[in-house]
């Protein structure tokens, strides 16, 4: 599987097709993305690592993910839009029940890990911290801890549970946000 800079492990923890597909861009039949999720001018069904890692998707308009935070320009700098649109165009979508709002980190943006579990964290303390405050929405750090899977999460198959937690990387620092159905 090709590299992805701001997702670590597409193997595990993207959308993929159940078998292979013919990629919706290079009709090449092979292991593809799952496209149904991604959203923009057109649609696609299914796209090829190569096809999304290339940027075939910018021409289409049509968007894995989303970044919109205000501060992106002023974190980013002067590269900041071909940045955003590398995690917008050209990442696998993250895998969560609602939106595909890709977080920023102090100096650039972050880096899709996994699925977190209780197993990522020292404890429910580092979790709390790990999350912003603006994501909070009333719950405590014991509220956080008690919906977090106590499996080990391994792989999209076995981490997508009522309430989801995904863990980035901010250059080390952890950094998670969360949804639900």
């Amino acid at each position: 599987m090709r590299e992805f800079k701001y997702f670590r492990d597409p193997q595990s923890f993207a959308y993929m097709c159940d078998d292979d597909a013919e990629c919706s861009v290079c009709h090449l039949r092979c292991q593809c993305f799952d496209g149904s999720g991604f959203f923009g001018l057109g649609s696609v069904q299914a796209v090829c690592p190569d096809c999304l890692s290339s940027g075939k998707l910018v021409e289409m308009d049509i968007e894995a993910n989303e970044v919109t935070d205000p501060r992106a320009e002023m974190v980013l700098g002067e590269n900041w839009n071909e940045i955003v649109n590398v995690v917008c165009y050209m990442t696998p979508a993250l895998p969560t029940w609602q939106d595909n709002e890709w977080p920023l980190g102090k100096n650039d943006l972050c880096v899709f890990v996994k699925i977190a579990d209780k197993h990522d964290f020292a404890d429910k303390e580092e979790l709390i911290q790990a999350i912003p405050e603006d994501m909070h929405f009333g719950h405590s750090s014991d509220d956080f801890w008690g919906m977090l899977p106590d499996k080990k999460v391994t792989s999209i198959k076995d981490g997508n549970y009522d309430v989801s937690f995904y863990l980035f990387d901010d250059n080390g620092a952890k950094v998670v946000t969360w949804d639900c159905s």
